[in-house]
């Protein structure tokens, strides 16, 4: 609610915890107490995992003769780390986030370590769901927009994207 003087407060834009109920496929249900993050602490997220660089490919001259490095981003140990720091970085965003999930570990690699190794994929994946909705990356409006683009149909635009990518916190 904006103040008397019709400014909106930093204290406005900052949310509650919400709870999260998690759905085993038996049926069991978990709530954990999940918040978003602030604007800083995705910064150091992303702070906190390196990413690799893919591999020279080769070495060419540009139109300008200078040389540069060709990057081979599609070589598999490049793309597998990748993976790796991608898996990482959202991990440690759900962990951030979610205030009552107890985790043993002193560091970000064991911390991440045994999230991976002790959660089944369901609760994984939901937990990454949650944190993506909570964390503003999934908006309704915005799958329902996705769900209906159509890039042959009549009237689309060529230069309209056919899908986008919702990647919570590992755009670089």
């Amino acid at each position: 609610m904006p103040s008397e003087n019709g400014l909106v407060r930093l204290s406005d834009l900052s949310d509650d915890v919400y709870p999260v109920e998690l759905v085993a496929p038996s049926g069991k249900r978990v709530t954990v107490r999940m918040r978003a993050l602030k604007h800083s602490e995705i910064k150091n997220l992303r702070r906190r995992v390196t990413f690799p660089t893919p591999p020279v490919a080769d070495i060419r001259r540009n139109p300008q003769g200078q040389m540069e490095r060709v990057y081979n981003e599609q070589d598999p140990t490049y793309l597998a780390a990748t993976g790796d720091s991608n898996d990482r970085l959202v991990v440690l965003g759900v962990l951030l986030s979610t205030e009552n999930l107890e985790v043993p570990g002193e560091t970000d690699e064991e911390k991440v370590a045994a999230f991976q190794d002790g959660v089944d994929a369901w609760a994984s994946l939901q937990l990454c769901q949650a944190f993506n909705r909570v964390n503003g990356y999934e908006a309704p409006e915005m799958a329902e927009a996705k769900a209906n683009l159509n890039p042959f149909a009549e009237g689309s635009s060529p230069s309209s994207p056919a899908s986008g990518g919702d990647s919570p916190i590992g755009e670089n």
